[in-house]
């Protein structure tokens, strides 16, 4: 891609301009307050005893209000591919809705969803995720389903679609198709069981993967704690493997609290594993922190199966600060144990 990237950057930044005066088919657009945000995404990385900086992607992006809905639009360019390549600019664009609807006081339908068009100066990519939720006082349906072709970096979309884009340390999603499906049911006021579809397939290849498995979680009352058992079996093109996780969470005050959980993975010879871990503590009204862990226990980097059943054989952290004052208004970093690999991503509002 050449001087079109150049063009499509220069577009999008004249419609963002343009926000506040823009109307539709007599329907006024509007930006949610507090929405709009600048951001940069930044590498470090330790090699020979050295530290480098890097940045990837610097873009904004915003929420608008139509008839109705929330939209989200953002876009980014990376820099680096612009001064290492003249003529050449990678850019990410973002578009995305959020929908709900409320059919009484305990029915109602959320659904989300974003569309991503990247090029990295090899080519125009699509990628896609959407989530859909429906509840009542005791039934719920939950369903999340995304495409990410080959290549696909997700930084950008992170940091444009915010909590929309699924984010898992230690889990790659390019070059996959996934679609899930949870039905949960509050059998008593301690007790809730619930049944997970699964189907996740590598684009452009034969390889898929098929998941069903049970739930259930115990919540004793008045103790802000939670038990969580899952069992299920994993089956595809080529391979088997039966799934164990046992989850512990804990609500310490009403500003903090913690979750931990060990998973289990076996099929074949090999057996896997490994922590998964999350914590969140608010400061009032100066800022809210988050830290998610994940490392194996069991079997480590010995896995050689089909990528679409690999555990987690690297240890990743990843971390985020929101602020509600002040210049920067969040900061998400993720740290990769095995390429030595720090990732930093900035936001500020405006």
């Amino acid at each position: 891609m050449k001087h079109g990237g150049l063009r499509m950057v220069a577009i999008f930044v004249a419609l963002l301009i343009s926000f506040g005066s823009v109307t539709v088919i007599a329907a006024p657009v509007t930006v949610v307050e507090g929405s709009p945000v600048v951001f940069s995404g930044l590498s470090i990385i330790h090699d020979d005893d050295r530290l480098s900086l890097k940045v990837n992607w610097v873009g904004l992006a915003s929420d608008l209000e139509w008839n109705g809905a929330t939209f989200r639009l953002g876009g980014a360019v990376n820099p680096g591919v612009a001064g290492s390549s003249l003529g050449t600019t990678a850019y990410t664009f973002g578009l995305g809705a959020d929908v709900a609807k409320m059919f009484s006081l305990v029915a109602a339908v959320e659904a989300s969803g974003m569309l991503y068009v990247q090029d990295n100066g090899d080519g125009a990519r699509l990628a896609g995720v959407g989530r859909a939720t429906g509840s009542t006082a005791r039934i719920g349906l939950t369903t999340d389903f995304g495409m990410a072709p080959e290549g696909f970096d997700a930084m950008p979309a992170r940091l444009i679609g915010q909590e929309r884009w699924p984010d898992r340390p230690g889990v790659d999603l390019a070059g996959r198709g996934w679609a899930n499906l949870t039905a949960a049911l509050q059998t008593s006021r301690t007790r809730a069981d619930s049944v997970r579809i699964g189907y996740t397939k590598e684009l452009g290849a034969e390889n898929w993967r098929a998941d069903v498995g049970y739930g259930g979680k115990y919540s004793p009352e008045g103790l802000g704690v939670a038990v969580k058992l899952y069992s299920g079996v994993a089956f595809g093109a080529p391979a088997v493997t039966l799934i164990s996780e046992l989850a512990l969470r804990a609500d310490v005050t009403d500003r903090a609290g913690a979750e931990v959980a060990v998973i289990a993975q076996s099929g074949g010879a090999s057996q896997h594993v490994w922590l998964s871990g999350s914590g969140w503590l608010s400061l009032g009204d100066r800022a809210d922190v988050k830290l998610t862990v994940s490392a194996p226990v069991v079997g480590g980097s010995d896995y050689d199966g089909p990528a679409l059943f690999r555990p987690i054989n690297s240890a990743a952290m990843s971390f985020g600060f929101e602020f509600s004052q002040g210049l920067i208004s969040s900061v998400n970093g993720r740290y990769d144990f095995q390429t030595k690999t720090v990732g930093l991503e900035l936001a500020s509002r405006f």
